[in-house]
C-alpha cells in the first residue's frame, strides 16, 4: 500500500491509502466514434447551415434579396449564410426561427453540428489524446477505505 500525507496552511491533513485512479483518454479513439459521440452523422457531412437556409426558401419560393428584406438582414449577409462563409448568430438564428415558423435553437443546433463535424474532421487526432479530467468527489471514491 502507498500513503501520501498532504496538509495546507490550516490545521487539517489528509491522508490518501491504495491507488489513485488512472486517468482515462477523452473515451473515444477515432473519428467515427467521436462523431457518433456527438450524434452527429458518421458517412456524409451533416446538413450545413446555408443548405438549411437555401431549402426553407426554395420550398417557400423566396428570393435570398426578398429573405433579407424581411429578416431585416443585409442581401450580402444572408448570402454569406447560404454559402457557409459566414455562421447563423443568435441574432441570425432569432430572426430566421420568427420568419420561417422554428425555433432559434433549431437553427443553432444546425450551426453547432456543422461547427462540431467539421473541427472533428480538422482536429479528431487531437481529441483522442485528451485525458478525462474526474471530480475530486469521484476520483476519492475510487481508491478503496483502509
Amino acid at each position: 500500500m502507498v500513503g501520501t500525507a498532504s496538509a495546507s496552511t490550516t490545521n487539517t491533513a489528509s491522508l490518501s491509502i491504495g491507488q489513485t485512479a488512472r486517468p482515462r483518454r477523452y473515451g473515444v479513439g477515432t473519428t467515427t466514434k467521436l462523431l457518433k459521440s456527438c450524434g452527429l452523422p458518421t458517412h456524409r457531412p451533416p446538413t450545413s447551415p446555408g443548405e438549411t437556409v437555401a431549402h426553407f426558401l426554395e420550398d417557400l419560393d423566396l428570393s435570398q434579396a426578398e429573405a433579407a428584406r424581411a429578416l431585416g438582414l443585409s442581401a450580402n449577409r444572408l448570402n454569406e449564410v447560404v454559402k457557409n462563409k459566414r455562421g447563423i448568430s443568435a441574432d441570425t438564428a432569432l430572426r430566421l426561427a420568427a420568419y420561417f415558423g422554428t425555433t432559434a435553437q433549431f437553427w443553432l443546433n444546425v450551426q453547432g453540428s456543422w461547427d462540431l463535424w467539421r473541427e472533428l474532421q480538422r482536429g479528431s487526432k487531437t481529441y483522442g489524446t485528451i485525458f478525462q479530467r474526474r471530480p475530486r468527489a469521484v476520483r476519492e471514491a475510487a481508491v478503496p477505505p483502509a
